[in-house]
């Protein structure tokens, strides 16, 4: 069950959706050290705007996540972990390349190019690392909340993190030249964009400069560097185009201190705000885009809207509601093909929620396909308030038919969150050309207990619904 305490962080692998154990976890002047469920629980931390953490495990990249941090609301958070890319060995004098296997990522360190910690020239053998971060396909591996230096808000193309190892740094007047793949939702790459290197202090992105495109499959974008680091390609909102709605509980009353984001549908960002006390709130966006707009108050989760924006302005006619119970909220994602990949919940009563039947969160069922997606990416999400006795079956369809790649390699995932926890899931091994993966069963008590099951599995058919033929009967929390 959620807590009250004020800082709760879950640490999950990017690729593998699983809870990192023993990871360390940074959030001020405290640390904390994950358990098996890849959690850490703070009780009482001092409310700030904005809080920069950071999360170390062996085997990983360091990442770091902004949160907000109100007094009497807990923060929840999560951080997802992405594992060490390409290692090559060079001699440092002399300098060498690194590059990926299975994209266009790769890094040229000219000779003399690396020191050591006093100044001096680096000698001898180093290990040299290089990791792509694709954020086209999971806007939320990105560190820090996509704004620059100036707190403006940021839309990426691709990043990289590029690593030395015995200390080494990028000698004073190093150029390193960087090819970044492109990763992005949108449907095309501009040729030149701004260069950003992370700033773990601040949790932002400081502009160094520009980077160029080559046109491929896949391109990649050229730029020069003179650290080591994480390193961004992208380009601010430009345009002042904003996106403004409310919040309000199940009664119609606003709700203050919400936090509510825009992540984009058809380009690759997210820009955050809050609740006023009016509930109300701005977001800035990409014109001319979609975004889909949701928020969070501790565990309790809004609706998810999707929004075409336009170069002024756009309100969202109907305020998103925040449930007075927690509600489930099942997120899924995927890369640029397969381009259409359904969502399906079949729940007590025999209702079953998918694109012909989006349901409802005001009236029966109290379940809802808020966002559909049919062009690749994603996001897709599935709320469900109000839970009913008995199972809540999800599973997706590939509904485009195409296996080249399939859900296993598009890389497609599914964020399940329920009770203030977040459970991910992959796909399993053994896809072939099947159609369906039935992910899980959620069942729900008399009193409202939850209970999953996970399946994970592959079918050649569609599964059924084991609600067929009851009637559907409200639980009675306890």
């Amino acid at each position: 069950m959620p807590t009250s305490d004020a800082l709760q962080v879950t640490v999950l692998g990017a690729a593998s959706g699983a809870p990192v154990q023993g990871a360390t976890v940074v959030a001020g002047a405290l640390t904390r050290t994950t358990d098996g469920n890849g959690r850490i629980s703070i009780a009482s931390f001092t409310p700030t705007p904005r809080l920069v953490m950071e999360a170390t495990a062996a085997n990983y990249e360091t990442a770091y996540r902004v949160t907000r941090v109100v007094a009497g609301v807990p923060s929840l958070s999560v951080i997802k972990l992405i594992a060490f890319g390409t290692t090559e060995t060079i001699d440092a004098a002399a300098g060498g390349v690194v590059e990926a296997t299975d994209s266009p990522l790769r890094l040229s360190v000219p000779p003399s190019s690396l020191e050591n910690a006093d100044g001096s020239g680096a000698n001898g053998d180093v290990e040299v690392r290089v990791t792509d971060f694709a954020p086209g396909s999971d806007s939320s591996v990105l560190s820090g909340d996509y704004t620059d230096a100036a707190g403006d808000a940021l839309e990426s193309f691709g990043g990289a993190i590029i690593a030395v190892g015995n200390d080494l740094r990028a000698a004073a007047g190093a150029q390193l030249e960087l090819r970044i793949p492109v990763s992005t939702r949108s449907s095309s790459a501009p040729t030149t964009a701004n260069l950003y290197r992370f700033d773990p202090a601040t949790g932002r992105w400081e502009p160094r400069g520009q980077a160029t495109l080559t046109a491929g499959s896949p391109g990649y974008y050229t730029a020069v560097v003179d650290e080591f680091g994480q390193w961004m390609v992208g380009l601010p909102l430009a345009g002042g185009a904003t996106v403004t709605g409310c919040v309000q509980d199940e009664a119609g009353a606003p709700v203050a201190d919400v936090s509510v984001e825009a992540e984009g549908i058809s380009y690759t960002g997210i820009n955050q705000g809050v609740t006023g006390a009016d509930g109300r709130f701005t977001l800035s966006v990409r014109p001319g885009s979609t975004v889909m707009v949701s928020g969070h108050h501790g565990a309790a989760q809004t609706n998810a809207v999707s929004v075409a924006t336009s170069t002024g302005a756009t309100n969202i006619p109907t305020c998103l509601t925040l449930p007075a119970r927690n509600a489930v909220t099942v997120r899924l994602t995927w890369g640029q093909s397969p381009a259409d990949i359904d969502s399906h919940l079949k729940m007590p009563g025999g209702t079953h929620i998918y694109y012909v039947n989006k349901g409802s969160l005001t009236a029966e069922p109290y379940a809802s396909l808020d966002v559909d997606d049919t062009n690749g990416y994603g996001p897709e999400v599935t709320t469900i308030r109000n839970p009913k006795r008995g199972i809540y079956r999800f599973y997706l369809h590939n509904y485009s038919g195409t296996f080249s790649p399939g859900m296993t390699g598009s890389p497609t995932r599914v964020e399940l969150n329920y009770l203030g926890r977040v459970v991910v899931f992959t796909p399993p091994a053994g896809e072939g050309t099947s159609r369906y993966w039935h992910l899980f069963d959620l069942e729900i008590g008399e009193n409202c207990s939850m209970t999953l099951y996970r399946y994970n599995r592959w079918r050649a058919d569609e599964p059924g619904n084991p609600n067929s033929g009851t009637t559907a009967q409200a639980c009675v929390p306890q």
